[in-house]
């Protein structure tokens, strides 16, 4: 009865709804619609460059350059006589190396007419419009951190010429390098090679801690037994033989390592330590005060980087074509 009611009233009040303006209907639309309060926002994929490469503010703000140095000694001592005087001496010598530091900036307008209509909006726009802001500095950094800029001759940590690539062996059917077509102890090897390259290059002077995948190969891990009567997964595996792997973190890096290597997916293993790599950012990011232009108000973001120092690239090792 109630309902039969509802669609009378409406029914009698057709013609008055012909009679409104775009504004009323609209209105008179937006009454008659549920509106869930939660706004929901896209979901983004997350930015893991702060999680594996320790970042560095020391300098502060207004820095032209982050210098660092490097130092090597020599020396070799021998055998003497009672009455030789020509004693061998030991000593080092310095390098020093410099990386520019670089603005980056972004930035988002507000007009009066979107802040008037915020209010009737469920939509928080400043605080939308930061975010995106926040995220567009972010993302800009994680592509410094990894890949470099090559307008500005940044290098990062995937393409710097001094860490060692090893090319994955092919399988035992000499037709693929891809772990999807390889058996367990196939994957295993490969995962010793790269670990073994860090320990066996640096003259065990450097362990590697960290494996980073694309993951696509993580989730290889994870669902590939060890053997055909065995409930482990490689993943464990790998995690719990230290003594034979040395590495206590596999983590992926969503889309970063899938193409980075000639057009091939690869995997990068380190000493995760601040003295092996930093990401230098002098200033992070900050928020200059509003400013007026007519009837829009403008929000600018800064920042200060000079990308990432890789100062000890022995322990480093990169694993292509897997």
């Amino acid at each position: 009865m109630e309902l039969q009611l509802t669609i009378d009233a409406l029914k009698r009040a057709a013609p008055a709804l012909e009679t409104c303006d775009a504004n009323e209907t609209q209105f008179l639309q937006r009454e008659l619609t549920h509106l869930e309060s939660t706004v929901y926002l896209d979901k983004e994929v997350e930015l893991r460059h702060r999680q594996l490469i320790p970042v560095s503010n020391e300098g502060g703000p207004g820095l032209q350059s982050v210098n660092y140095q490097t130092v090597t000694k020599h020396g070799q001592a021998k055998i003497i006589g009672s009455h030789t005087t020509a004693i061998p001496k030991s000593g080092f010598f310095v390098q020093e190396f410099t990386k520019r530091v670089y603005n980056i900036a972004d930035s988002f307008g507000v007009t009066q007419r979107e802040l008037r209509s915020s209010r009737r909006s469920s939509v928080p726009l400043q605080t939308t419009k930061a975010s995106a802001m926040r995220r567009a500095i972010r993302k800009l950094e994680s592509t410094i951190a990894f890949t470099g800029d090559t307008t500005y001759n940044i290098i990062g940590l995937l393409n710097n010429p001094n860490i060692t690539q090893v090319v994955a062996p092919l399988n035992g059917g000499a037709s693929s390098r891809l772990w999807e077509d390889k058996t367990a102890a196939e994957i295993l090897a490969d995962v010793s090679l790269i670990a073994e390259t860090v320990i066996t290059q640096s003259k065990e002077v450097h362990r590697p801690t960290t494996l980073v995948l694309p993951t696509q190969r993580k989730l290889v891990l994870g669902r590939t037994r060890t053997g055909s009567s065995s409930d482990r997964t490689l993943l464990d595996f790998i995690l719990t033989n230290r003594d034979s792997f040395g590495i206590s973190e596999i983590t992926t890096l969503p889309t970063e390592l899938d193409t980075a290597f000639s057009g091939t997916a690869g995997a990068l293993c380190y000493e995760k330590d601040p003295e092996n790599l930093t990401l230098h950012i002098p200033m992070e990011m900050i928020l200059h005060p509003p400013q007026r232009d007519g009837l829009d108000v403008e929000v600018i973001a800064e920042e200060e980087i000079a990308g990432t120092v890789v100062r000890y690239p022995l322990a480093f090792a990169i694993l292509t074509g897997i």
